[in-house]
C-alpha cells in the first residue's frame, strides 16, 4: 500500500487567522540581495547621523557585502 504524504497546506487552512497571514507573505515586497544593501545603508546613516559614502563604508564593514 502506498503512503502519502499529507499536505500541509491543510494544516494551515485549519490555523485560525492563517490566510491573512498566508495572503501578507505572498503579497509583501520581497528584499532583494541588491536592495539589502541600500537598506543597511540607510540604516546607518539614519541611526549615526554619517554621509552617504561614511554609511555605505560602515555598512559593507558590519553586514559583510562589497562596497563599490
Amino acid at each position: 500500500m502506498k503512503r502519502q504524504m499529507k499536505n500541509p497546506d491543510d494544516a494551515r487552512q485549519r490555523t485560525p487567522g492563517a490566510n491573512e497571514e498566508f495572503d501578507m507573505r505572498t503579497n509583501s515586497l520581497t528584499q532583494t540581495y541588491a536592495s539589502s544593501g541600500i537598506l543597511q545603508t540607510r540604516h546607518v546613516r539614519n541611526r549615526c547621523g554619517l554621509t552617504d559614502r561614511r554609511a555605505q563604508l560602515i555598512a559593507t564593514l558590519l553586514f559583510g557585502e562589497g562596497g563599490n
